[in-house]
Formats: C-alpha cells, sequence, structure tokens
C-alpha cells in the first residue's frame, strides 16, 4: 500500500485531490472535513460574498464576473464543452480589433458574437457626462437622409445638422438665433485670401458670393474687378470714389471732382469787369476782332460785355465771321447785340468767340474810344 497522502497544516490552503485516500489515518477524519470546507471557503470568498450561517453568501461580488478577452471569437465554453441556451447574453472583447477592445455578446449558440454597439444601436443613449471619441464618429442610417446630429440647450432650442439624400447639408437653427463665429476666420474654398489679414472674425470666399436680400455693409469695400449693378443703386451722404476720370460710359459715375472740375469749366464765371479792352473803330459800321482770350481763355464762350464809349456811339456784337448778324450803322434798335450809348454811359450786350477767344464787334462812330469790359462768360462745349 502506498503511503498516506496529508492535507497538513490543515488550514485550507493546501489543495491535493487524491487526499485523503484508503491508507489515511481514520483519526484524521474531522481534519480533512474541516480543511477541505477551509479550502472551499477560501476560493469561493474571492469573487463571492462571504460564505455564512443561515445559508447568506455565494452571490458575485461586484467585478467577479468575467469575459473573454482575446483574439478569437469564443466557440466553447470556459471547461471546453459546446456553448447552450444558458450562455446566451456572455460577452467577448476582441483584443486585436481596430479600433481596439471591441465588445460582443453572445446572441446564437452557433455560436454567433453581435457587436454590442450594433446589438443596443435601436436604443438611444443619454451621456451625463463629457464623452471622448479617439476616431471617427459616423451617423448612418442607410436610408435616405443622414441621422440628424442635434444639440440642445437648457430652453430646448436646437441646433440641427442633416445631410440630405444626394442634396446639400442642412443646418437648422431658431429664427431669432444666429450661428456665431466667436474665434477665427470664416472660410470656403482652398484658396489663399488677397488683402484681408484673417487675423480673427474674417471670412474668405474662393467662389461667388449671391446675396437675394438687403446686404449692409458697414465698413469700407474693396473691389478689385468689375462691380456690376442691376438695380437703382442709392448711395449714402459722403459716398467716395477713387480719382477724377472723366467717365467713359453713359452708365459711369463720376467723383465730385471731377463734377467739379466740369462745374469749373463750363458754368458761368464772374469777372467783375477784371479785364477790358480799349479800342478805336478802324471804320464805321466795320466789324472787327476783339480778343478775349486773355479771359476766356481758346475757347469758344459765351460773354456776357459792357460797353463804354468816349462819345455817343451805336455799337454792335456778333459771333467771329457771322454775317448773317449786321446791327451795324445808327438804326435805332436795341437788343442783345446792338444799342446805343451816350458818351461815357455804359450798356451790355452777348455774343460768343470763336474756338480762339475772339468775337467781333463794331461801331458807327470812328473817333470814338470803345472800352470793351468783360464781365462774366462761360465755356461752351
Amino acid at each position: 500500500m502506498g503511503a498516506a497522502t496529508t492535507h497538513d497544516p490543515w488550514d485550507g490552503t493546501v489543495w491535493i485531490v487524491t487526499s485523503p485516500n484508503n491508507e489515511a489515518l481514520v483519526g484524521n477524519t474531522y481534519k480533512e472535513i474541516y480543511d477541505l470546507r477551509k479550502g472551499v471557503a477560501l476560493r469561493i470568498d474571492r469573487e463571492h460574498v462571504d460564505l455564512a450561517t443561515s445559508s447568506v453568501g455565494g452571490e458575485h461580488v461586484q467585478g467577479s464576473a468575467r469575459a473573454w478577452f482575446q483574439d478569437a471569437a469564443p466557440s466553447l465554453q470556459p471547461d471546453g464543452t459546446a456553448l447552450a441556451a444558458g450562455d446566451l447574453g456572455m460577452l467577448w472583447f476582441d483584443s486585436n480589433a481596430t479600433p481596439d477592445n471591441l465588445a460582443y455578446v453572445l446572441t446564437a449558440t452557433t455560436p454567433t458574437w453581435t457587436l454590442l454597439s450594433a446589438s443596443l444601436s435601436g436604443e438611444a443613449f443619454t451621456w451625463t457626462v463629457a464623452q471622448t471619441f479617439g476616431h471617427d464618429l459616423t451617423l448612418d442610417d442607410g436610408t435616405t437622409d443622414s441621422p440628424a446630429l442635434t444639440l440642445i440647450d437648457a430652453t430646448d432650442e436646437e441646433f440641427k445638422v442633416i445631410k440630405k439624400d444626394n442634396g446639400n447639408t442642412e443646418v437648422t437653427i431658431p429664427a431669432d438665433t444666429s450661428v456665431e463665429i466667436v474665434g477665427g476666420n470664416l472660410a470656403v474654398g482652398d484658396g489663399s485670401p488677397g488683402t484681408a489679414a484673417m487675423d480673427g472674425e474674417d471670412a474668405y470666399i474662393e467662389g461667388a458670393l449671391e446675396v437675394d436680400g438687403v446686404a449692409t455693409l458697414d465698413g469700407n469695400v474693396t473691389v478689385g474687378g468689375t462691380l456690376v449693378v442691376t438695380g437703382v443703386s442709392t448711395l449714402a451722404t459722403l459716398s467716395a470714389f477713387e480719382d477724377a476720370t472723366a467717365p467713359t460710359d453713359p452708365c459711369h459715375i463720376a467723383n465730385m471732382a471731377y463734377v467739379d472740375a466740369q462745374v469749373a469749366a463750363y458754368a458761368w464765371q464772374y469777372v467783375g469787369g477784371s479785364a477790358t479792352i480799349s479800342k478805336t473803330c478802324g471804320g464805321a459800321g466795320t466789324f472787327e476782332d476783339g480778343d478775349l482770350s486773355a479771359v476766356v481763355g481758346s475757347n469758344r464762350a459765351m460773354v456776357f460785355l459792357r460797353f463804354t464809349s468816349s462819345g455817343a456811339s451805336y455799337v454792335s456784337v456778333r459771333g467771329k465771321g457771322d454775317t448773317t448778324v449786321d446791327r451795324s450803322g445808327t438804326t435805332d434798335y436795341h437788343g442783345i447785340n446792338h444799342t446805343y450809348i451816350a458818351a461815357n454811359v455804359g450798356a451790355y450786350l452777348m455774343t460768343f468767340t470763336d474756338t480762339s477767344g475772339v468775337m467781333q464787334w463794331q461801331s458807327n462812330e470812328t473817333g470814338n474810344t470803345i472800352s470793351i469790359t468783360v464781365m462774366a462768360y462761360c465755356v461752351l462745349q
């Protein structure tokens, strides 16, 4: 007969499945019973509520249940037997998945392991703490439009984003709110901004911008290309244009500097008698040149003249070479181009010059000195 085996020191820490054998001492029987009970309790208590009187204990403590954590999907129970209906609901974490550690649940004994997120996809999740996603987050229900990504605040106002099926991406917010970019810039397209600083709260659009409603621009506007306005434009007070370049098209707009220049050039200019021509009539009733270019320049101009004479005279004026106008002689006629003047008494007449600033005049008296003074003029276009 073989030697007797023992569980000495009889405190449950030694575990020999071949003891006691048929050579064990009968006197050790109570020790074997105690050691067996002690050994079972020590091992059960590791993952169960401590065994006690009144059938207390034996329940699994929190964290005591273990799921599979391995690369391949389990096909047998831990003891090597086939999976049975009672095993449904077991968990397996795939240790070599991408992303790592995906969780699966046993849903059929075939075996069929179903991704845990897929088995719960029909349920709504509410996270009460912040979540961090280390990989892409995809919303796809496989039908028409995408699921909505909705942000809801404490007053139940929503920010909702939906990708329409084969269409645009829609963003819906309450009508009285805005999508506000608090910091940074807004860029559309992959181009590079030009002169804009893009240093915060700026925007860049590489392509076209269409505004069907009213656009209010509080700051300056720089247009690098052609500005096409198809409707009526109303310019605010002090609206400015770059320079005084002359318009070349009926639809062009001239700035104030250019307009002022035209007014200065073509408006009536009062000179107040600053220039006087003193002439003695070369021949009674004969028109002769009166060069006013010192005042009106080499321009065709309307002139308002003051005539005085050293003696009584009839005087007439006309455009240079205009023979159809002849109020010569002593005809008692008064008009804008012919009048009678007494000695040293003035009279006003009007006529126009040629492009050299020259008009013509005549008097019936050859001995009188005639003074012709330009009072005002207007250059003609």
